[in-house]
């Protein structure tokens, strides 16, 4: 049986297998949603930065023997949320969508995009 933990960056990762984690959920949303991210600029970042971006932790990984074998998207986040709407959602997506493969993650959990306000 692994053990599994969330795991979201190097720091996350070490202390994962530190603790005698063997695989983990690795949250990228936060990569693809937060404007203190080198990746947030999703118009101009290329396939070729989101794959030397994620190439190191999926590195780390692999040498710490976790297994990182799916990954959360986007979140419950509201597409109205992005100022380019529908289609900044989706171009974020696929973002998300190709650091998950890069990190060897064979699902990505992506949550549908709701509007909080509804009762």
């Amino acid at each position: 049986m692994k053990i599994s933990a969330t795991g979201a960056n190097t720091k996350g990762l070490q202390f994962l297998a530190r603790a005698g984690f063997e695989a983990c959920d690795f949250n990228v949303d936060w990569y693809f949603t937060s404007k203190a991210s080198p990746l947030y600029d999703i118009y101009n970042v290329t396939d070729e930065q989101i794959i030397e971006y994620f190439t190191p932790l999926r590195q780390l990984a692999d040498e710490l023997g976790i297994e990182i074998f799916q990954t959360h998207g986007l979140g419950c986040v509201v597409v109205g949320d992005f100022e380019g709407g529908l289609k900044e959602y989706v171009a974020r997506a696929r973002g998300a969508y190709l650091a998950s493969k890069v990190l060897g993650a064979k699902y990505c959990v992506q949550h549908p995009s709701f509007d909080c306000t509804c009762p």
